[in-house]
Formats: C-alpha cells, sequence, structure tokens
C-alpha cells in the first residue's frame, strides 16, 4: 500500500517538515473519533481483539490525547463486527491509487477501526514480515475523512509477536496517526518517524506541530489585541501596541509516497 501525501514546510522560528497521509489534506471534521477494534481473533500475535482495544486506549492517552493545541479528542470505542475481508483480504487491489481500487468490504463510514489481517499477497498485503501494520483514511468526502481503517500484520512469522506491549502501544499510536491524517516524519525521535521502531513513550516536537496544523484548536477570538498608553482616554484614542502577531508560512508543497512502518532502518 502507497499513499500519496502532500508535504508542507511550516516557518516560523524553526522549520519543520510536515507530510499528510492523503493528496487533499483531509481531516475528520468532528472534534471526537472513536477507535474501535474488529471483533476478529489476532491469532498469530498473541492478543485477543479485547486486549487490542485496551491498548489502542493506552495509545491515545499516552500520545494523540496530550496535546493542548489540538482540538482533536481519540476516544476509546468498542469491538465491532465487521467482515472477514478485514482478516483475510489485501485491502485494495493494484494500483491502490483511488477509490476503486479498495475492496469496499473495507470502507469504513464511521470514526477508526482496527482489525488483524493475515493476506500475505505481494505488494497489496503483507508480503514482508518486517512491515508491522498499515493504516489508510480509506473513506474521504471532499477534505473530510469518514471513516479510516488500520490492519496489523497477523501473518505466520510476523514480528508483531516479538513486540514489547510498549512497542505495540507505540506501533498502534504511530498508525492511528495517519488513520487522522499524518504522514511520516523525517526525525528518529517522533512517534511519526518512519523508519527503525525503537520504545517511544512521548510525541516528537514535529508530531506535535503535525496534529496542530490540521486539528488546530480554534482560539476565543480573532485579530489581534490591543492596550491604550493613554489612561485618560476610555475610547481608545491613544497609542496602541500589538500583543501579538503570529503567522504560518507554507513555502513548499510536493507528493511524497511513503507509507508503512517498518521495523528496519533505510539504508
Amino acid at each position: 500500500m502507497k499513499l500519496i501525501a502532500l508535504t508542507f514546510s511550516l516557518v516560523s522560528l524553526n522549520t519543520f517538515a510536515i507530510t499528510l497521509s492523503n493528496s487533499v489534506g483531509a481531516t475528520f471534521p468532528k472534534n471526537d473519533v472513536k477507535v474501535n477494534v474488529a471483533n476478529l481473533s489476532c491469532d498469530n500475535i498473541g492478543v485477543s481483539a479485547e486486549r487490542l482495544l485496551e491498548l489502542t486506549q493506552v495509545a491515545v492517552d499516552r500520545f494523540w490525547n496530550t496535546v493542548p493545541t489540538s482540538r482533536l479528542r481519540l476516544e476509546k470505542g468498542s469491538l465491532v463486527n465487521v467482515s472477514t475481508d478485514f482478516k483475510t483480504e489485501p485491502i485494495c487491489s493494484l494500483p491502490c491509487s483511488q477509490a476503486s481500487d479498495f475492496d469496499q468490504d473495507f470502507v469504513h463510514s464511521q470514526d477508526i477501526i482496527i482489525a488483524c489481517n493475515n493476506d500475505s499477497t505481494a505488494s497489496v498485503g503483507f508480503d514482508n514480515a518486517g512491515t508491522l501494520a498499515l493504516a489508510v483514511p480509506i473513506n474521504i468526502q471532499g477534505e473530510d475523512i469518514v471513516g479510516s481503517v488500520i490492519l496489523i500484520n497477523d501473518t505466520v512469522g510476523t514480528s508483531v509477536s516479538s513486540l514489547s506491549e510498549n512497542q505495540l502501544i507505540s506501533t498502534i499510536a504511530h498508525e492511528i496517526g495517519h488513520a487522522i491524517g499524518l504522514g511520516h516524519a523525517r526525525e528518529s525521535q517522533n512517534l511519526m518517524y518512519f523508519a527503525t521502531l525503537t520504545d517511544q513513550f512521548y510525541l516528537g516536537e514535529n508530531d506535535v506541530h503535525a496534529i496542530t496544523l490540521l486539528y488546530g484548536a480554534k482560539e476565543p477570538f480573532s485579530g489581534c489585541g490591543t492596550i491604550s498608553t493613554d489612561s485618560s482616554s476610555s475610547g481608545g484614542n491613544g497609542a496602541a501596541l500589538a500583543l501579538f502577531a503570529m503567522a504560518f508560512v507554507l513555502v513548499t508543497a510536493a507528493f511524497q509516497s511513503k507509507e508503512l512502518l517498518k521495523t528496519k532502518p533505510l539504508a
């Protein structure tokens, strides 16, 4: 699975390269999004669907729900009944570049759903045991994400079975990042780093900037505040000082097609 990702560079005191997991910059329009788990067995990773749901709660609270500048709040959902295609079929047929390529049984109509998948079809399935998981906002309408799907590698010999609990939590959180619209980060201290998986307990600076860009909390007022230096005037006719000025400048837009989190570092 390869997704087209928009790349934006934001200029402030520092420069951050922020990539997105879809070509239109789509996001969930609502503030509260549930993360559900498919009520299907995970035969090879040794984690029940119930336990996977519990780890999902830890993942969202440890990472994405810690950002005060984000309006998005992820909630533990429930076990839901879905087609067995979620477990046994590839999510799409080649070239996986448009809506018609996706298996329509995967098109999720609300929020996020996580499932274990044991398909090993080359190029569109888990043909590499080192590929831990994949995620795609599979149902996008306009600039709104309606539903996203996360598949965890549950093939025979999957590397997921050897992960520590904290590594599995980080993997789930990483894929949730893709599901809500984020692409990969280039710096290894970020949860959304695209290569080697290590124990992670906090979001990196790029992660925070990315989710703030997509889901920035709205200010209670707009415009610039002023303060009068003329204490004798109640009408604000004296000189005024601007309290703040801030601008984010979009300086580049490029397409990138990296999506899968891998356990091995890139060469």
